[in-house]
């Protein structure tokens, strides 16, 4: 019998320089996302593709925006080697204009789903997973309101930092303490009126 997959383990961040410090070299950051709607590719190879619910609008001259709403929905998919996904993501009214309202991400296929409220253009999110990422939702349900997509960055996470010598490991340092706890024992029942 097969042992039962695990799921995926993800890492949520919302400060962008803690997000690209866990990267890998190499990561692909896309500022031009209305202008190279739908196909994107750069950084060590990585690419992706986006739909987007009725087509695209233009906010703020490169952020990508859909057309519809009640949903508007942008859809990322991913190619391989993509575990890390993040980026800029609000909401807007039928004029551009930000608006603090919930949206939803969900990744890979929604085996992870949260839900944020941002406040401004550059309020960041990020997510790394220890599997391959395949792809991503963003989704408002209210209409009259937009997904937006600003900056987005994809890549891997760096590699993981080799351990240095140093105190004995905790199970190490259990076992060393039993065994002194034995040896005491053995001493005091040993010692002469005990």
């Amino acid at each position: 019998m097969a042992p039962a997959a695990q799921a995926a383990m993800f890492t949520e961040y919302t400060n962008k320089a803690a997000f690209e410090a866990a990267l890998a070299p190499g990561a692909y950051t896309e500022t031009q996302m209305y202008n190279k709607y739908p196909s994107y590719s750069g950084g060590s190879g990585f690419s992706y593709t986006v739909g987007a619910t009725g087509g695209t609008f233009n906010i703020d001259v490169n952020d990508l925006s859909t057309l519809n709403s009640a949903p508007s929905t942008l859809t990322f998919s991913f190619g391989s080697g993509i575990k890390a996904f993040g980026g800029y993501f609000y909401v807007t009214d039928g004029a551009g204009n930000i608006v603090a309202a919930p949206l939803q991400i969900g990744i890979n296929s929604d085996s992870f789903t949260t839900t944020k409220t941002p406040t401004s253009t550059t309020t960041f999110y990020g997510f790394i997973s220890d599997t391959d990422l395949t792809n991503a939702t963003i989704i408002k349900y209210v209409s009259q309101r937009y997904v937006t997509a600003g900056t987005v960055i994809v890549g891997t996470t760096a590699s993981a930092p080799v351990a240095a010598p140093g105190p004995l490991p905790l199970f190490g340092a259990a076992a060393a303490f039993g065994w002194s706890r034995r040896l005491r024992r053995r001493l005091v029942g040993g010692r002469p009126g005990c």
